[in-house]
């Protein structure tokens, strides 16, 4: 095993929320995000910043902030090169001790009350269950790249039913949970990084397996700003698909469905528990026709 594996430390100073972002040649952008994060009404956390291998002079940017917040935000270092940006977020968690995990990306912008609506949902799911694994998402407001506002919410245009956040079925085959939306406590952290698999993005690790042994909750509102740009890390909003389009994805050639499945069945195997692949065909037949 590659030695550099182990130059790592772990972080044990216990902070109320961890903010944890990977960067990639984002010097454009990273400036208003972490403003953006500075201007919370909620102020008990700590940024952890791990850049993966950028080219631009995004590792300045992030130092200027360093220097002048040096209790609030850290550059973290490791010799592991470029690790893509699921396996960096997840490297993060694994190694950095908080009550409360949130993930950034590195060219949104932040609701100045985003951590504090979040907290909120979280400590009223908490109450209500004692001792469990949390996680809160919420909605986003896209926009284009100068912050003009496109879509007040991502998921009506898709047509995404957030509340089945806890169906598993229903997660792999819709695209509901944004990782720079989320807010999970240590329970769901401890239990979302043993046995990650990066054929999985890690907002959907995270969701696949917090909603089987924990709780999934949709808080019911946009709190950030997300941008849309040639080089986002999950793409634009594609708007809806058009019939023809539909029909396609419907009536795919027998070996393409043949393969697709094979594959589909590979995939969640990965997974910490065993799920019926039947219902997953069939939950993505749905949602194709729903999509229509």
């Amino acid at each position: 095993m590659n030695r550099s594996y182990f130059f790592i430390f772990i972080i044990y100073i216990i902070v109320m929320i961890a903010i944890l972002m990977s960067t990639y040649n984002g010097e454009k952008y990273i400036r208003e995000q972490i403003d953006s994060i500075l201007y919370q009404t909620y102020s008990d956390w700590s940024l952890y910043i791990r850049d993966d291998g950028s080219t631009d002079d995004i590792l300045s940017v992030i130092k200027s902030y360093t220097n002048v917040y040096p209790n609030k935000i850290y550059l973290y270092k490791d010799s592991l090169g470029n690790l893509g940006f699921a396996r960096s977020f997840m490297f993060l968690l694994e190694n950095i001790e908080a009550d409360y995990y949130m993930f950034c990306d590195q060219d949104d912008v932040w609701f100045s009350t985003k951590i504090d609506r979040s907290l909120s949902k979280m400590r009223e799911q908490e109450d209500l269950h004692k001792n469990a694994s949390v996680c809160v998402f919420t909605d986003l407001c896209v926009t284009d790249e100068k912050l003009n506002v496109v879509s007040e919410s991502m998921f009506n245009p898709l047509k995404r039913d957030p509340y089945k956040c806890n169906n598993i079925y229903y997660l792999a085959n819709s695209w509901l949970f944004s990782g720079n939306t989320l807010l999970f406590n240590k329970s769901c952290r401890d239990k979302v990084i043993i046995g990650y698999n990066s054929e999985f993005s890690h907002d959907l690790w995270i969701s696949l397996v917090n909603a089987k042994y924990g709780i999934n909750v949709y808080l019911n509102e946009a709190t950030i700003y997300y941008r849309q740009h040639s080089f986002n890390l999950h793409g634009a909003l594609k708007g809806k698909r058009n019939f023809r389009n539909n029909l396609m994805r419907l009536f795919v050639s027998p070996i393409r469905l043949i393969r697709d499945n094979i594959l589909l069945c590979r995939k969640y195997n990965l997974l910490p528990y065993n799920v019926c692949y039947v219902k997953m065909f069939l939950y993505k037949f749905l949602v194709v026709l729903k999509e229509m």
